[in-house]
């Protein structure tokens, strides 16, 4: 009987086929990629998502509603998901704020929806990582060897694994299963790549942001251990330390990074790394311990190129050096490409240096780079693009700065002690109490540069405050540069021999502060040896106030005080 049953089965199977081959159907249109079957089951998923797109937007009607009945305050995560539990029925779900818009998860379907501020929903792509914590596969299981294959990085479980791995604590996840660490691995040779970008404060970037197995990361052990908690309360993530890989972000950004730590602080710490390159930045950075940055810290990196910093960074009372990319560079680091956005602030009250890109400069190299943020620090140097170095060794090429800078020793470029600087220009106001020059305070060499702001501390120069060698090609057209002490439009101070200031102009006016200082158009002081050759200045007089008093003597058109020896080969000074 079994038999028969069997034989008649396989007998009406053959049957439909045949009636389908005779209306004209091939096996291929049935079991193809765009077979009638699948779309079919594209057309009952598509009707499900209208369907759970229509419950959602009856859920804003709600949600709306609330807002309106509270003036307009917004509601939690946890008010939205119940509202909109209330119209989907049954289906698992998250909810999540994502800046000015709430992310909703459909966990049973996968499917993914935003709520914008003006409460309209859209669906939305989203990338889920299959193997979150495992940065030796890819989103989808396939093995990485992290050199022909390099380790991807696909969400925040991934960059947490990834951390751990290189400082050898914590957990990472094999198999789906959290491992205890027992000693770091800091990946020497591999690469590791960015694969989209990531968001802490987001939902989407984590595969399960309620989970607990990584356990106490930011150092509040009753906390909950909730993965999103921990990345954005106490002291947050915890950097990746030792790494000597290289790393790309593929033009991807990490987005509200949180790290509030008293150790060094950046996304990278203590590392030997060939390359970072194509990664951005978002959030806040604070710490007390002696470098903070956006990107790198305490290593030796001996290239970054296309990075960009956009959080806020905050130096504390043992910090030396504070910048939006890389608080110290290593011998021969080359950094090019680069921007930062984000405010820097060292608050420490002693010597120390905040910089948007970079902070101590070591030397090295710095081109193609701008900052546009506001650089504040209580003492030592500070710089728009770096702060210096103890040598005058360090070149920037082809930079600027529009933020407004504060410090001691503060520039629009390079707070200190540069070597040649070329091709840049500063727009942002130059503010403090010690030595401050539009571009640089101390430079060897420097050609085709300007400055357009206001300059003001006790000790200034328009360009630079004191150049050793030659300065080419640059004007100053600021509104003024004031001051209290030796001060010179162009430049402060020269003191060397055989310098050389060339086919420069001035527009600024000047102001001394009290009855014995000296500025000037040109040269504040000269007690060296200078040629000054087709330079001229348009600015008005520079007059001073001193006890109430006007003062216009100690002050020159192209020249403030000279004990030295001048020579002119077509000066102008046109404005008296």
């Amino acid at each position: 009987m079994k038999d028969k049953k069997g034989i008649t089965l396989i007998a009406l199977i053959i049957t439909i086929i045949v009636l389908l081959i005779i209306a004209g159907i091939s096996i291929g249109a049935l079991t193809s990629d765009n077979s009638i079957l699948k779309r079919a089951n594209s057309a009952k998923s598509a009707y499900g998502n209208a369907e759970e797109l229509e419950k959602i937007e009856m859920a804003t009607i709600k949600i709306l509603s609330e807002e309106t009945k509270r003036r307009g305050k917004k509601l939690s995560e946890d008010e939205v998901e119940r509202i909109i539990k209330e119209n989907v029925g049954d289906l698992n779900i998250e909810v999540s704020e994502d800046d000015d818009k709430y992310v909703v998860g459909i966990l049973d379907t996968e499917n993914y929806y935003t709520i914008d501020e003006d409460r309209k929903v859209n669906p939305i792509d989203v990338k889920k990582d299959n193997n979150p914590g495992d940065i030796t596969k890819d989103k989808d299981g396939n093995d990485l060897d992290g050199t022909t294959k390099p380790y991807e990085i696909w969400s925040i479980e991934d960059l947490v694994s990834f951390s751990n791995i290189t400082g050898g604590t914590g957990y990472k996840i094999e198999d789906g299963a959290a491992v205890e660490i027992t000693r770091a691995d800091n990946m020497q040779g591999k690469k590791v790549v960015l694969k989209t970008n990531l968001d802490f404060n987001s939902s989407l970037s984590y595969k399960n942001y309620k989970r607990t197995d990584f356990g106490d990361i930011n150092g509040i052990e009753d906390d909950g251990n909730e993965l999103r908690k921990e990345m954005t309360t106490g002291t947050g993530f915890k950097p990746i330390n030792g790494f000597k890989g290289s790393f790309d972000g593929e033009n991807h950004e990490i987005r509200n990074i949180f790290i509030d730590t008293d150790q060094n602080a950046a996304l990278f710490v203590s590392g030997t790394i060939p390359i970072i390159e194509n990664l951005g930045i978002t959030g806040k950075i604070t710490s007390s311990a002696q470098q903070v940055a956006g990107i790198a810290v305490a290593g030796s990196v001996t290239l970054i190129d296309n990075c960009h910093n956009k959080a806020e960074i905050t130096g504390g009372s043992g910090t030396s050096w504070c910048a939006g990319i890389c608080g110290q560079t290593g011998t021969g680091t080359r950094i090019k490409n680069c921007y930062n956005t984000g405010n820097i602030t060292n608050n420490i009250a002693t010597n120390a240096q905040a910089a948007g890109i970079v902070a101590n400069l070591g030397g090295n190299t710095i081109e193609n780079c701008y900052n546009t943020g506001n650089i504040t620090g209580k003492r030592g140097y500070t710089g728009g693009i770096a702060s210096g170095h103890a040598n005058h060794s360090s070149n920037v090429s082809n930079c600027y700065n529009t933020g407004d800078i504060t410090g001691a020793q503060a520039s629009g470029i390079l707070g200190v002690n540069g070597n040649i600087i070329e091709n840049c220009f500063n727009t942002g106001n130059i503010k403090g109490s010690g030595k401050a020059a539009g571009i640089v305070v101390g430079v060897q060499e420097i050609y085709n540069c300007y400055n357009t702001a206001n300059v003001s501390q006790s000790y200034a120069g328009g360009i630079c405050y004191e150049v050793h060698k030659k300065m080419i090609n640059c004007y100053n057209s600021g509104d003024s540069v004031k001051t209290t002490n030796p001060s010179g439009a162009l430049v402060g101070i020269v003191t060397e021999s055989d310098v050389i200031i060339a086919n420069c102009f001035n527009k600024a006016s000047g102001e001394c502060g009290v009855s014995s200082s000296y500025t000037s158009g040109i040269v504040g002081s000269n007690s060296g040896t200078v040629s000054i050759l087709n330079c001229y200045s348009i600015g008005e007089s520079y007059n001073g106030m001193y006890n109430g008093s006007v003062y216009r003597r100690l002050t020159a058109g192209l020249v403030g005080t000279n004990s030295g020896t001048v020579t002119f080969n077509k000066g102008y000074y046109l404005k008296t």
